[in-house]
């Protein structure tokens, strides 16, 4: 059984202008790219599929 907390490796190329400008929020908010990502990930996710208003 796979635990849920297991992290994979996901692999993606974006622009250069939107990498900085995620590395400075990230910087500016104290997250990690990592939690960025993820959190991006799971609330657009929740947003397509109705979760949130």
């Amino acid at each position: 059984m796979e635990s849920e907390l297991e992290y994979v490796r996901l692999n993606v190329q974006v622009l250069k202008k939107m990498k900085k400008r995620v590395e400075h929020f990230c910087t500016d908010n104290d997250m990690t790219l990592k939690d960025f990502v993820a959190l991006a990930i799971e609330n657009t996710l929740d947003e397509l599929e109705g979760k949130t208003a």
